[in-house]
């Protein structure tokens, strides 16, 4: 019995649907909402350098391999290549979300300070 492993559009783009949704849902949580609101720009530097702490490999190295038997990979492709675009992509995403949320609660505020003679 041959194993049908899912085409790679396939699983490219439900790990992108998967990834935005997910996201999404984080950001309109109104805890995470007000931790973006809250944060200095050191945290936004910080989620930021996240980001790119968990890139670097992946733009310079070679790629990875991950070691798991054929039988099991072959069984669990969709949901193997589905987590490794789900890793790979809501990390940015999400910085750029609440990197969003916080410029957009700050543009908003008068200068209520006393004005310079």
């Amino acid at each position: 019995m041959p194993q049908q492993v899912p085409d790679l559009e396939t699983t490219v783009l439900v790990g992108i649907v998967t990834s935005v949704a997910i996201v999404v849902l984080v950001l309109l949580l109104p805890i995470v909402r007000a931790y973006a609101r809250g944060a200095s720009w050191v945290g936004v530097l910080g989620w930021w350098l996240l980001v790119a702490l968990l890139w670097i490999p992946l733009v310079l190295g070679d790629g990875f391999q991950v070691g798991v038997p054929v039988w099991l990979a072959a069984r669990f492709a969709l949901v193997f290549g589905v987590l490794v675009h789900v890793l790979i992509l809501s990390p940015p995403l999400f910085a750029l979300g609440a990197t969003l949320i916080w410029l957009l609660s700050r543009g908003g505020k008068p200068n209520t300070g006393p004005t310079p003679r």
